[in-house]
């Protein structure tokens, strides 16, 4: 008997250890966190640097009411293009970006998650509907992945978490350019 309650405390002690293999960390997005880096000459369009994580910077795009995120990566951009790859509708970004990574390498992440409030509805612009966009961070390519609609009973961010952390094994959406680029370090 004694022998069997010290293997069952080894191993939920061992499963507690373990944990969930992704974890999540959080950068600002709000302007009060973000300087501005470029308007253009009709001031339409800025970008804004924003914090990034691990060796990822954020920059925010702004163009026509629609906005974006870019990251960036040893000098090198590799832009999400919201408007072609989750919808052309007027948008506007969440405050948070949330990066998925493994519990043990938490400075390399493998994928973000961003809230995006889409304008789809012409007759009623205020009309928002929210998604969380996906994207993948790989060698292989950075770019976007999937969104996760709106769903009842609070699921959404379960949603996009589970997409964020199956990422590596999922195609581009359409419409990025960044898919199937070779990162090298």
């Amino acid at each position: 008997m004694r022998l069997l309650l010290l293997l069952l405390s080894l191993q939920l002690t061992a499963s507690l250890q373990a944990g969930p293999l992704y974890e999540s960390s959080y950068t600002p997005l709000s302007e009060a966190s973000c300087r501005t880096i470029d308007i253009d000459e009709t001031g339409i369009a800025t970008r804004q640097q924003c914090p990034g994580f691990g060796k990822y910077g954020v920059i925010v795009i702004e163009t026509d009411l629609r906005q974006s995120i870019t990251l960036t990566r040893d000098g090198r951009e590799y832009p999400f293009a919201f408007w072609r790859t989750v919808s052309p509708a007027w948008s506007i970004l969440g405050n948070l970006v949330e990066w998925r990574h493994t519990r043990l390498n938490p400075g390399n992440p493998v994928a973000m998650i961003v809230r995006l409030n889409v304008s789809e509805n012409p007759v009623d612009p205020d009309d928002m509907s929210s998604y969380l966009v996906v994207g993948r961070i790989s060698d292989t390519g950075i770019c976007v992945v999937g969104k996760i609609p709106p769903v009842r009973g609070g699921q959404q961010n379960r949603l996009a978490r589970e997409m964020a952390d199956n990422a590596a094994a999922l195609p581009c959406v359409p419409g990025s350019l960044s898919s199937g680029m070779r990162i090298t370090p």
